[in-house]
């Protein structure tokens, strides 16, 4: 994993935000799902709307079609489900076939996703914000989202604000933080992280360090919204 270079949110409303968000697409191939489902989705649940996009995403009962999955996932982001929010704002990052590129189009989606839950949006909006890929990087907002996700236990953004807390972007630089964080990562599996919590292990003093290993061997991930998450 690559290093970043670059108050609590509150809920905003959701928004216009893709190429249908204001009506329901209506065409729906007869190959693609049941009776029950089809129906469901026509009608306008969003549940069923996710399931719709994430078939055509997949080439379920389908050709596969992005811009076709990116309609029905501007619908159910409309209509309340999170998790299309952030598959949405994923697609927008990127760009893909039938869906161009749209960064700020892909950093309110994620804002909409991250502040109703969404881990993997709350990761990826720090990313954005700390490459600089919405404009100039924002290392102290990034710090947010960073923190948000890693202590639900993201374990990239656990290793992402170490990196930070490291060279004091954002924050002001604390190795004890920075080992803190590289040492849950490393705990995770991340092979890198633990090279770098060995080097940031000679800038903490051996009290503070005893602590942090207790404190370290205790954590627990924050519980995560189920219905927000995919």
């Amino acid at each position: 994993m690559s290093e970043v270079y670059a108050a609590a949110p509150e809920a905003a409303p959701p928004a216009a935000i893709g190429p249908s968000s204001m009506s329901l697409p209506t065409e729906l191939p007869g190959g693609i799902a049941s009776q029950a489902l089809r129906a469901a989705a026509l009608a306008g649940d969003p549940a069923a709307a996710f399931e719709i996009a994430r078939r055509f995403t997949d080439g379920e009962g389908v050709p596969p079609s992005p811009a076709r999955a990116a309609e029905w996932l501007a619908y159910a982001a409309k209509n309340g489900s999170i998790p299309a929010a952030y598959r949405l704002g994923s697609i927008y990052e990127k760009g893909i076939d039938g869906v161009p590129r749209d960064v700020a189009k892909a950093r309110q989606l994620y804002e909409q996703a991250a502040n109703a839950g969404n881990v993997a949006a709350m990761h990826n909006l720090g990313v954005m914000l700390a490459s600089g890929a919405a404009g100039q990087p924002d290392y102290r907002t990034a710090v947010t989202w960073f923190t948000l996700a890693a202590e639900r236990g993201v374990r990239d953004s656990q290793y992402n604000l170490a990196v930070l807390y490291a060279r004091g972007f954002g924050v002001t630089a604390n190795p004890a933080e920075a080992w803190r964080w590289f040492a849950l990562a490393a705990a995770r599996g991340d092979g890198e992280a633990a090279l770098k919590r060995d080097e940031m292990a000679a800038k903490v003093d051996a009290k503070t360090l005893a602590t942090l290993r207790s404190t370290v061997e205790s954590w627990a991930p924050l519980m995560v919204d189920a219905k927000a998450n995919d």
